[in-house]
């Protein structure tokens, strides 16, 4: 995302967070108490980044939803507390049987 975007810095959206183990999973609640930490990128060429980003996250080639996530805009705020709207990857399974990240933040396993 470096090199395809512009880095706008940290933000926050309204959700829980729960480890899968190589990667997270949001499940947006739209409670103020459930703060979900993350990055927004403002897109150099979106049509060129999203068939990839896509593909990582499993969201078929021309839709918006996959097996797990579904790509999709919501509300962000950043961090001098103005809200935009952003494409985010939400879950769309259960979640009941995996740990929640309280602190609304994920960090790779490491190797």
């Amino acid at each position: 995302l470096d090199r395809e975007g512009e880095w706008l810095g940290t933000a926050e959206i309204r959700g829980k967070l729960y480890d899968r183990g190589p990667y997270p999973l949001l499940v947006i609640t739209g409670s103020a108490e459930e703060i979900v930490h993350g990055e927004v990128y403002r897109l150099q060429r979106p049509d060129d980044t999203f068939p990839w980003l896509d593909d990582y996250e499993g969201v078929p080639s021309g839709s918006l939803i996959g097996d797990e996530y579904e790509r999709r805009v919501e509300p962000v705020t950043l961090r001098d507390e103005s809200t935009i709207r952003a494409w985010v990857y939400v879950h769309r399974g259960a979640v009941r049987d995996l740990p929640r990240l309280m602190n609304g933040r994920w960090r790779p396993p490491s190797r």
